[in-house]
């Protein structure tokens, strides 16, 4: 289920998120721990990456990711 967030501190400290992009015409997950908060207004985060993950590699790809903030 997707949910609409406003801007806020969400990701502070910084939590483990799933960060994912379409490789290869399919769905692709990764855990990723390096993420911040870039701006709030627009809302924008960053995310390390390893560029030799197969992730990555889509992300490069498609120009785009979503990320997911799982519950404890």
């Amino acid at each position: 289920m997707k949910k609409e967030i406003k801007p806020g501190t969400y990701l502070f400290p910084m939590p483990t998120v799933l960060v994912g992009a379409m490789t290869d015409g399919k769905p692709n997950y990764m855990v990723a721990a390096y993420v911040g908060i870039m701006n709030f207004r627009p809302p924008m985060i960053s995310a390390a990456l390893n560029r030799h993950h197969h992730t990555a590699g889509g992300i490069i790809q498609s120009g785009s990711f979503p990320v997911n903030i799982p519950t404890t």
